[in-house]
């Protein structure tokens, strides 16, 4: 995912489809690259991967610049 991250996008839906993804099977991981455009959504962001044991599925990157090459993985 990529965005300017802000409550239009919908964040609780990324978190939740993460998590069901990771009961499936621990491999599927969720990559969000952008800018917060409210500091209490890092927050939020920092807060819940930690309280769903979702700190190597839920991964945080700050603006990618060269989206071509982040999304060459």
């Amino acid at each position: 995912m990529l965005a300017h991250i802000n409550y239009r996008k919908n964040l609780e839906t990324w978190i939740q489809i993460i998590g069901k993804l990771k009961k499936l099977d621990n491999k599927y991981k969720l990559h969000v690259g952008g800018d917060f455009q409210d500091p209490l959504y890092k927050e939020y962001f920092e807060y819940i991967k930690k309280e769903m044991k979702m700190e190597d599925n839920f991964i945080l990157h700050s603006w990618i610049n060269e989206v071509g090459k982040f999304l060459e993985d």
